[in-house]
């Protein structure tokens, strides 16, 4: 048994807590921070219970945890419209990072998602929804699906579901380097993107004919984490530091080294590696903190990360 801390979340404000200022109405995401609208013609919604007008659907909608959530739209059915406006209709969110994505690093991302329902409003469900990595902070005159591919999107067949509770949906990246900004929305092509009918005894009146979900809990973070707590004092538990869920995960070990304070090398393993006892040369390694490099192999490519090891007894 391993102990790793929680991997950092490299955006500043996934769980939409803080704001330049409370909401006083639906549509207000610019004073969210660091969360923006890049879409000129639309109007996403940011949601605090800082604010009464958290009821404003006719029912309490709660956040997964702590104070803040939004809302977009990611599609509409357009059955009751026949400009077919509502079916071309998107919605999109854009968040800053606390650091740029590093060329050819693998970043893992997850969020929350609830699908708003409510009969003679909201009566189709989707499975499109994707994620777009980008280097600048930039307002489009057109909704993105029609100029931006994404970079990941949710598999099909992964529906969202109407029971009111929040759907947990994740997926990684490979990062071209220099990506500073987090879009989440449907980019995928309007005229043949899949929607399904939740209640089909239920009226949607053409202002209704929406999919429109609500996000909470967005995290992005880096693949490859290294253990960075170990105790080996022989008592069965986290005796080992070893590499498990970094191979579990698809990546072939290469090559491992791990150095005292002063720089100097105190162990090396090449080829297998099954863990690290804490012993320097046969005898137990005092207390403190230890830096390590390691190699892996993945997709014919060599990945070096780096970090450091707390070893206590």
């Amino acid at each position: 048994m391993t102990f790793v801390a929680p991997a950092q979340n490299l955006l500043l404000n996934g769980d939409f807590e803080e704001y330049w200022e409370c909401p006083d109405y639906w549509d207000q995401l610019n004073r969210c921070k660091y969360v923006f609208n890049p879409c000129k013609i639309s109007t996403p919604d940011y949601f605090n219970s800082c604010s009464n007008y958290i009821s404003y659907f006719g029912y309490n909608i709660q956040p997964l945890h702590g104070q803040g959530f939004v809302a977009i739209v990611i599609g509409g059915a357009g059955i009751s419209d026949s400009t077919n406006k509502l079916a071309t209709y998107r919605e999109y969110i854009q968040i800053k990072l606390s650091q740029p994505l590093k060329f050819g690093n693998e970043y893992k991302f997850s969020f929350f998602l609830k699908l708003r329902f409510t009969p003679n409003f909201n009566c189709f469900t989707t499975d499109r929804i994707g994620v777009k990595f980008v280097n600048e902070e930039r307002v489009y005159d057109l909704y993105l699906w029609k100029i931006l591919n994404a970079d990941w999107e949710n598999p099909k067949g992964n529906i969202f579901i109407n029971d009111n509770n929040w759907q947990k949906i994740e997926g990684s990246y490979t990062a071209n380097g220099g990506e500073e900004w987090m879009i989440i929305g449907n980019f995928h092509n309007t005229f043949d993107f899949p929607y399904f009918v939740l209640d089909s005894s239920s009226i949607c009146i053409s202002n209704g004919d929406e999919i429109y979900v609500f996000l909470d809990a967005i995290e992005v973070s880096e693949m490859l984490a290294l253990p960075n707590v170990f105790t080996p004092n022989n008592d069965g538990i986290n005796d080992l530091w070893h590499l498990n869920k970094i191979i579990d995960a698809g990546y072939i070990f290469k090559e491992l080294h791990i150095y005292n304070r002063w720089g100097n090398e105190i162990y090396r393993k090449s080829d297998v590696f099954f863990g690290w006892d804490g012993n320097c040369d046969g005898l137990p390694c005092s207390e403190g903190i230890y830096f390590v490099t390691v190699l892996f192999e993945k997709n014919n490519s060599i990945k070096k990360i780096s970090g450091y090891i707390t070893l206590l007894r």
